[in-house]
């Protein structure tokens, strides 16, 4: 999230997404009700509805998700090739006059300065690789098999490509034979990316409902029991009397006792 608030900062006093005149980010790290807040700024900006003029938004990757927002031009870090297109079809959704420059859908995808072997280690940027625990987009076979799409089809016909270019980034055999061809660092990165996979496996059958058992065998949390974040950490729900933010969560690893 740092990496989405200095791009605000840097946009100094261009036009930006505001809520109640408050420039602002779209990201999931708001109350409840500030982010259905947000949701309705952003459609209004960039929805089917939206007036003309030039508004920049700043946001994560919630912004792809169940917003029916049109944009001229979009610039993102890398991610998954389903990822990216699922971005892409928040570019020119919608039939509409473009301004001059923007007539043909268009998009900017930015690296790591130092490329995606400095994520082997095992370290995290933007999103992109992962720290011991997890991560986002972990899978750097399928980022840099998505990377080599973008240089070799600089120009992307949506849907027609769409199974190409998923099948080329995604295929189990591709993946493992550009791993090998990366060297032994990606190597071990595979495989410690494999072995999280197999320990979240692991995890989950042994947590999984046996459809089998009678119900009244069934054993419930108590009501006072919390479900564990994904990352394990028991997040603290904050609640406050009056104003528009009833509760917020906050993630349990800033939480310092």
């Amino acid at each position: 999230m740092q990496a989405a608030r200095d791009c605000l900062t840097a946009l100094d006093d261009a036009p930006c997404l505001c809520v109640e005149g408050v420039r602002t980010l779209h990201y999931a790290r708001f109350a409840v009700e500030d982010r259905a807040r947000l949701d309705a700024a952003v459609e209004a900006a960039l929805g089917k509805a939206s007036r003309a003029g030039g508004l920049v938004v700043c946001g994560s990757q919630t912004l792809e998700q169940s917003l029916d927002i049109d944009a001229d031009f979009l610039i993102t870090d890398l991610a998954p090739v389903d990822v990216l297109l699922q971005r892409f079809g928040r570019l020119h959704r919608h039939d509409r006059a473009r301004p001059e420059g923007f007539e043909q859908p268009r998009a900017v995808i930015a690296l790591p300065e130092n490329g995606l072997a400095s994520l082997t280690k095992p370290s995290f940027f933007n999103g992109l690789g992962r720290w011991s625990e997890g991560g986002i987009y972990m899978d750097l076979a399928g980022l840099e098999a998505t990377r080599r799409l973008i240089g070799a089809h600089p120009v992307w016909k949506i849907p027609a490509m769409n199974r190409m270019l998923v099948e080329r980034a995604t295929h189990p055999r591709t993946l493992e034979a550009l791993t090998q061809q990366m060297g032994e660092s990606w190597v071990a990165d595979r495989q410690g990316l494999e072995g999280l996979s197999l320990a979240e496996s692991a995890a989950g059958r042994r947590l999984r409902l046996d459809r089998a058992m009678p119900f009244e065998t069934l054993e419930f949390p108590d009501y006072d029991e919390h479900v564990a974040t994904r990352l394990g950490a028991q997040g603290p729900l904050l609640r406050r009397g009056g104003g528009r933010a009833s509760r917020i969560k906050s993630p349990g690893w800033r939480v310092r006792c």
